[in-house]
């Protein structure tokens, strides 16, 4: 349910901003529990409802997803996208190395078209190649504001959501396959190697590496059902977890920046077998130095489970 948080507005109504009367407005909780009271209890454990929420806290996520005040199952919350407010290198390495951190934390990956082929940022050339509102209003606010041209481009280049709305990438062709007529917004020119049909003919692309993924989430339950421990919480290069269920334990060790790095997560994964990893030529010794944008995960205790063994769709 898109923007869900919206629903309830500030019954004075001043002027202003709408965004911020009607963002978490003080009867939210009231509409969301009649909603799920009149509309979905009685399919409870058939349907799975989730709320968009673009300003939700940590803590009020937690509030409207306790089973206890029946509002909602889950919400998309948006902490994290304030995070990475620059440049991001995107390659097969780095798609695979974050599809391995979303796909192995805790909590339910959601999949948005394209993130598994690697598809990446449109090349906008100037404001009259974007479409989204927000886009064109923030270009002329920021304009009349007296910022440089060039440099408004480069924020809506990076972080606009006309990124995220060009057409499926399915093959080399015209339009990418996407359509014989004139899309919406331009196909990214480098459909013509980025793309479904490339991906599914290479078993080292990105899109083999999720279903290999999401086939370890199917076949193995401590990756959907096991806790979560966070390790070396101030490095500024290696995001390290680990995912344990009865005696099955998970190293999930994703590696985000360009330069060899070395790794220490203490004694007891040295045995540790490889279980997935998504650079090729995997070394004898699973601790050695990561590499750039590399992911590993080791498995331990017991026999591992075979992440192509089970057909992901």
């Amino acid at each position: 349910m898109d923007v869900i948080d919206h629903i309830s507005k500030n019954p004075a109504l001043p002027d202003g901003d709408a965004t911020l009367h009607v963002l978490g407005g003080p009867r939210l909780h009231e509409f969301l529990a009649e909603m799920h009271r009149e509309v979905f209890a009685e399919r409870d454990g058939e349907l799975l409802t989730v709320g968009e929420m673009p300003s939700v806290t940590v803590a009020e996520a937690a509030l409207f997803t306790d089973p206890e005040r029946a509002e909602l199952d889950m919400v998309f919350q948006f902490e994290h996208v304030g995070l990475d407010h620059g440049t991001t290198k995107w390659d097969v390495r780095s798609a695979t190395c974050l599809g391995t951190l979303l796909h192995l934390h805790r909590g339910t990956p959601y999949v948005y078209q394209g993130e598994e082929l690697g598809m990446t940022n449109a090349p906008f050339g100037s404001i009259t190649d974007f479409a989204d509102i927000e886009a064109l209003l923030a270009y002329a606010e920021r304009i009349a504001a007296g910022l440089d041209a060039d440099l408004v481009l480069e924020q809506l280049r990076s972080r606009g959501r006309d990124n995220a709305r060009t057409p499926m990438q399915w093959d080399a062709s015209p339009h990418a396959g996407f359509t014989s007529g004139t899309p919406w917004l331009p196909v990214n020119p480098n459909h013509v190697d980025v793309n479904a049909a490339d991906a599914r003919a290479d078993e080292q692309s990105v899109f083999h590496h999720y279903r290999r993924l999401i086939a370890l989430r199917l076949s193995e339950p401590v990756v959907a059902h096991g806790d979560f421990t966070m390790l070396m919480a101030g490095h500024e290069h290696v995001y390290a977890l680990t995912r344990r269920l009865d005696a099955v334990e998970l190293l999930v060790l994703s590696h985000v920046s360009g330069a060899d790095q070395p790794v220490d997560v203490g004694a007891g994964w040295q045995s540790a077998e490889l279980l997935l990893g998504n650079v090729g030529d995997p070394p004898t010794d699973v601790l050695t130095a990561l590499r750039p944008w590399e992911s590993r995960v080791l498995w331990k205790v017991g026999n591992p489970p075979d992440p192509d063994g089970v057909e992901a769709s």
